[in-house]
C-alpha cells in the first residue's frame, strides 16, 4: 500500500518540511504529494520534482538527458511527466522508475526544467 507523505516548501527558510496527511502546519503553503515511487537510485519522488530520463536503449523509454517536471493528474491513475523541450509526456509508473532519477525540484533547481539543452 502507497504510504501517504506530502512535503511543503518553505519560502521564508528555504527548505523542505515533510508531513503525513493530518498535519495542519503547512496552511497557505503549496503541498506536494509523495508518489509512492523512488526512481533508479532509491531516491523518494514527489510532485515538483524533476526528473531526468535515462539512456536505456530500447524503444518509448526516455531519452537521454531529457528532463520532466512530475504532476499528478486527477483523472488517471499516475503521475504525469511533462518534458522541457515540448517533445512528448510521459506516465510515471512503478514499472519505469529505473528509467529515471531525481536532479532536482522546482523550486531550488527551476533552471533545470526551464533550460531546453
Amino acid at each position: 500500500m502507497k504510504e501517504i507523505k506530502f512535503r511543503a516548501w518553505d519560502e521564508n527558510l528555504g527548505t523542505w518540511h515533510y508531513f503525513s496527511a493530518g498535519d495542519q502546519w503547512y496552511k497557505n503553503k503549496p503541498i506536494y504529494q509523495f508518489t509512492g515511487l523512488k526512481d533508479k537510485n532509491g531516491k523518494e519522488i514527489y510532485e515538483g520534482d524533476i526528473l531526468r530520463g535515462i539512456k536505456v536503449g530500447k524503444w518509448r523509454k526516455p531519452p537521454e538527458n531529457l528532463r520532466c517536471e512530475v504532476t499528478m493528474e486527477p483523472d488517471m491513475y499516475g503521475y504525469r511527466l511533462i518534458d522541457n523541450v515540448g517533445s512528448g509526456e510521459y506516465l510515471l509508473t512503478k514499472n519505469n522508475t529505473e528509467h529515471w532519477e531525481v536532479i532536482g525540484n522546482i523550486y531550488e533547481n527551476p533552471e533545470l526544467i526551464n533550460n531546453k539543452k
